[in-house]
């Protein structure tokens, strides 16, 4: 197991800024933070932000093709809490682990999240277990820019749902993206 830890989310409630907090700038297009669950035992990450250099806004603006600042893949009982992601192309996924046999997910808590994703706010799929995600809020902190939030709208997902065995979802606030939840089916499941 493993617990990375900041002093707390680095924006307020009016996207102010705090010079007492923690981000995490990923520098690449790669996942930001990968629990990897292939060993069972519990994780956590908490208390800070992840931002990405998208391109300059402008007539046409689409989002840098980066993977998920956090991703879950194959682990039981990871928690992520407290984080803000100010610009991410996809904020969190929860996928499964399929190498080596395929590890599936559970008992995940998914709490306190805040940001903007431009692309999708949270994929989940391959859990196997119970999943309580609570107290989300997307809102244009980054950028209210007209040709973001156009395309935010236009292709924009605040949560995907795949395979989630007995979700148990809490507050969802999602403005900007163009879909609330969609749901997929999955025959490789």
């Amino acid at each position: 197991g493993a617990n990375i830890e900041g002093p707390n989310q680095p924006c307020d409630r009016n996207g102010t800024f705090s010079a007492f907090s923690t981000y995490f700038h990923l520098d690449h297009v790669g996942v930001g933070f990968n629990l990897l669950g292939a060993v069972d035992g519990p994780r956590r990450i908490a208390g800070f932000g992840t931002y990405r250099n998208q391109p300059t806004p402008a007539p046409g603006w689409v989002p840098l093709g980066a993977s998920a600042d956090v991703q879950i893949s194959g682990c039981y009982d990871a928690i992520v809490e407290d984080i803000f992601f100010l610009n991410p192309t996809t904020a969190l996924r929860v996928t499964g682990n399929l190498i080596a046999g395929g590890h599936s997910n559970g008992r995940l808590t998914i709490r306190r999240l805040r940001g903007q994703p431009v692309q999708t706010g949270l994929t989940l799929t391959h859990i196997y277990d119970v999943i309580y995600v609570d107290d989300i809020h997307w809102w244009p902190y980054w950028t209210t820019n007209a040709d973001v939030i156009s395309y935010s709208k236009t292709n924009g997902i605040a949560l995907i749902l795949g395979r989630v065995d007995w979700p148990l979802f809490g507050r969802i606030f999602s403005w900007g993206l163009g879909t609330g939840v969609h749901i997929q089916q999955q025959a490789s499941v």
